[in-house]
C-alpha cells in the first residue's frame, strides 16, 4: 500500500487542493421502543460519525470498500485526515463524487 503526499506547489504553484476523506454518520443501535421509559433517552442518539477511508485503485477508480487484495490498491486516504492533492488527484477525485476544496 502506498501513501503519497503530493507538494503544495506541484500544479501551477497556487494555492493547495485540500481533500479530506467523509465522515459518515451511523444510526443509532437502540430502538427507544424497546427500552425501559427510564432509559428512551438512549434511542435518542442521531448516529455515530465514522471516518471512511478512500482507496485509488491502479486501475484509476476509487472506492470506499477495501478490495481486499492489497496489490489492487494504489493509494489509500486515510479517514479523519487531510490531503494535500495536486490538480490532477483533484480533478479524479471530483469526478468520481469527492469534495476537494
Amino acid at each position: 500500500m502506498l501513501l503519497v503526499f503530493f507538494n503544495a506547489s506541484e500544479g501551477g504553484g497556487g494555492a493547495p487542493n485540500e481533500f479530506s476523506p467523509p465522515i459518515r454518520y451511523t444510526t443509532s443501535r437502540w430502538n427507544q421502543d424497546t427500552l425501559p421509559d427510564d432509559r428512551r433517552f438512549v434511542g435518542r442518539l442521531t448516529g455515530i460519525p465514522v471516518a471512511t477511508n478512500v482507496y485509488k485503485l491502479v486501475s484509476g477508480a476509487y472506492t470506499e470498500n477495501h478490495p481486499g487484495d492489497e496489490s489492487l490498491i494504489a493509494t489509500t486516504y486515510f479517514g479523519a485526515r487531510r490531503y494535500i492533492v495536486s490538480d490532477s488527484e483533484k480533478a479524479a477525485l471530483i469526478g468520481a463524487g469527492y469534495e476537494v476544496s
